[in-house]
């Protein structure tokens, strides 16, 4: 039983210095800057928290019709059509919005519009043969979420320009 605890208490030990070691090296780079030398490390995501990440959280409610480890869909509270579906990014990226995107964002800008090809395929979410999918890219183009998201509408006939 004794060798056990020593066994046990050493490793903990272990841990415990690495982890201050680790967080340490971290803290480091993060006031020396190195973190923006590193590729795609500029992408963590600095912004205050916003209603998309409250949802990711479970902190509010979302009528979720797709979740991959990447991204989320869920229905529009505010629908401005019959099928209303929002599509974004669990991680921002840095994206704001669809101005600040750049070749490292290839793939999620990929998968957000898989995403929503998909989903306007969906019959049981709405959409028949047709669908208008949008990016409001900005507060003056009716963006009123920081944080890049792709709109599916659908249901009925969809014109353009819508407004």
């Amino acid at each position: 039983m004794c060798v056990l605890y020593i066994n046990v208490h050493s490793i903990v030990l272990s841990i415990s210095f690495l982890s201050n070691h680790i967080s340490g090296v971290l803290k480091g780079w993060d006031d020396g800057g190195r973190w923006d030398t590193i590729f795609l490390a500029g992408q963590r995501d600095k912004d205050p928290p916003i209603i998309f990440d409250k949802i990711i959280a479970g902190e509010i409610l979302a009528d979720a019709v797709r979740e991959n480890e990447r991204v989320l869909a869920f229905k529009d509270i505010n629908s401005a059509a019959p099928a209303h579906i929002l599509v974004f990014p669990k991680d921002r990226y840095g994206l704001s919005n669809l101005r600040k995107a750049s070749a490292e964002h290839i793939d999620i800008l990929g998968r957000l519009l898989v995403a929503a090809g998909k989903i306007a395929n969906d019959e049981i979410l709405g959409f028949g043969d047709r669908a208008l999918i949008v990016i409001n890219d900005g507060s003056d183009c009716g963006q009123g979420v920081p944080h890049l998201h792709v709109h599916v509408l659908g249901g009925r006939k969809m014109i353009w320009p819508p407004g």
